[in-house]
């Protein structure tokens, strides 16, 4: 889902796109050779995400920092790692500011009414029993509310997505309230959300080197670098803060919620 915040993300500054840019040239390989199974979803601001993964890379790389991981036997940790996590950072910003930049040229599109209306109720109906089956596990919960917070077509679409998805995770449970529960909604959203997105001009099944695709591969490199640095480095940094300078990215990417206004 995209937000006010995320859509900053294609206003980068010159020297950031120019870096940003370098970095994604020289990691699209990389990208692309990641397997379509192994692609991990994008439920955060990666703008926020990577800007903190940026400034982890500099601190691991500082000296005495980076010869403490260069005693791990090699075996076990790539030292290489540590030079790839700032192009990861890097590359998935780009890739974040290039898919803000064509939703925003999107953002005028008109949809038909019964699309949106089916869209809607779709969307509302999981949601609701989504969120009365599953809302005692935090990220869950925390999902939803994200969700739910989405405004416009291109969220509109996401959404479908996302709770696609979340059906077809948590369907064993789900599908034990038949009174509410709809077997045919995970494919019903993944439809509607084509729909939106063929509508709307940005496709709505990633292909190879579709923008969307591309920073779910950026995202997934830069979060599989960052953690296999992070499993090691809050030990072997655990007298120098390492806890708290590999906190997940997920939470350093999570969007703060807006003040709810008072009544």
């Amino acid at each position: 889902m995209v937000t006010e915040t995320e859509n900053s993300e294609s206003t980068l500054g010159p020297e950031q796109l120019q870096s940003g840019k370098a970095a994604f040239e020289m990691l699209l390989p990389r990208y692309r050779a990641v397997l379509a199974h192994m692609l991990l979803p994008v439920r955060v601001d990666v703008l926020r995400a990577a800007l903190f993964a940026l400034g982890v890379a500099q601190k691991v790389n500082e000296p005495q920092r980076r010869v403490l991981f260069a005693k791990l036997p090699s075996d076990l940790f790539d030292i290489t790692l540590l030079d790839l996590l700032e192009p990861a950072a890097r590359g998935a910003m780009y890739a974040r500011a290039e898919v803000a930049t064509a939703e925003a040229l999107a953002s005028e599109a008109k949809l038909p009414a019964a699309t949106v209306q089916e869209a809607l109720q779709v969307r509302e109906r999981m949601l609701r029993v989504a969120g009365y089956h599953l809302s005692d596990d935090e990220e869950i919960s925390k999902l939803i509310a994200n969700i739910r917070a989405g405004t416009g077509y291109t969220d509109l679409a996401e959404d479908l997505w996302r709770l696609s998805q979340l059906y077809r995770d948590h369907a064993a449970l789900l599908s034990r309230d038949p009174s509410h529960y709809n077997a045919a909604d995970p494919d019903a959203a993944e439809r509607i959300a084509k729909t939106i997105q063929d509508e709307l001009g940005i496709g709505g099944v990633p292909k190879r080197n579709d923008q969307r695709d591309i920073l779910e591969r950026a995202w997934t490199v830069l979060l599989t670098t960052y953690e296999s640095i992070a499993k090691p480095g809050r030990w072997l940094l655990a007298d120098d803060g390492g806890e708290q300078l590999f906190i997940s990215l997920h939470a350093a990417g999570r969007r703060p919620q807006k003040p709810r206004k008072e009544k």
